[in-house]
């Protein structure tokens, strides 16, 4: 597990917050790292899962801070494959600490995905295998602030190609 408390960020500040994508943690402390990173990227798969329902969708804001304070989760959509519906609930530790990481997460998918393409894939879709660099996953485990970044490749295509920044950047450019 990569969960390194002083690589935590503890915002103090006021905004407005994307709630349904919030750890405990985070809503409790306004603390944000690695592991409430995690906790999101759940949230997303979720999304993803549901075919883009909204987390929580039918409650208030203040009602979403309530259930997840409360340790209620989101239950796998139905039709999840049960690796899936894991990987979700593997996120949403209410420990930060005991979280899956982001590398178990990709050796977990690549594991279950190695040669296969999805069933919903059409027939005439073509597959597009991305590797980055040996240098990227070095990059990835030293350097969990990082942004991934569309980049537009000189034919037209949008990639997402790793580009690691530091959170004072510019996102956009």
């Amino acid at each position: 597990m990569y969960y390194c408390p002083q690589q935590e960020h503890k915002v103090n500040t006021a905004k407005r917050l994307p709630v349904r994508w919030m750890s405990p943690e985070s809503i409790t402390r306004r603390i944000y790292s690695y592991a409430s990173d995690v906790w999101a990227y759940g949230i997303v798969l979720w999304e993803i899962y549901s075919l883009g329902k909204v987390p929580y969708f039918g409650h208030s804001n203040e009602k979403v801070i309530s259930l997840i304070i409360d340790g209620v989760q989101l239950e796998p959509p139905a039709g999840s494959p049960e690796y899936i519906a894991g990987i979700m609930k593997s996120c949403w530790n209410p420990e930060p600490n005991r979280r899956i990481s982001f590398k178990d997460i990709c050796s977990s998918l690549a594991t279950k995905n190695s040669g296969h393409s999805s069933p919903a894939q059409p027939a005439n879709q073509k597959s597009i295998e991305h590797k980055f660099p040996a240098e990227s996953e070095e990059a990835i485990n030293d350097h969990h602030s990082g942004y991934l970044q569309p980049i537009m490749h000189r034919n037209g295509i949008v990639y997402s190609e790793l580009s690691i920044r530091s959170s004072s950047e510019e996102i956009f450019e």
